[in-house]
């Protein structure tokens, strides 16, 4: 858990870039840190939703509490994020008919 001068961190805001300059700045999340009795070096997870298949992007964060929102992070490493979903499959083929079912 970043440090945060004694103030309860309120929320974290997770942003993301195709550059690790992080400019410009691709889209940013803000959520909650919903942990009553948080700890340093805890793991937190979010998941991001939305973002386009088969990129490369770089991500950072930062903690925010009632004073403001503090430094973000050294940009991670190129991430790829994964491909897309694959295509439709070809339309079934009725194999055997009966007055009440259907062999597909």
């Amino acid at each position: 858990m970043p440090e945060s001068n004694g103030i309860p961190i309120s929320e974290f805001v997770v942003r993301w870039s195709e550059k690790a300059c992080m400019h410009p700045v691709g889209e940013q999340v803000v959520f909650p840190q919903n942990d009553p009795e948080p700890r340093a070096g805890e793991k937190i997870y979010c998941r991001l939703r939305g973002i386009a298949p088969d990129l490369w992007l770089h991500f950072d964060c930062a903690a925010s509490n009632a004073i403001g929102l503090g430094q973000f992070s050294e940009p991670t490493k190129a991430t790829r994020t994964a491909l897309g979903l694959p295509p439709p499959p070809p339309p079934p083929i009725v194999a055997e008919r009966t007055a009440t079912t259907l062999l597909v």
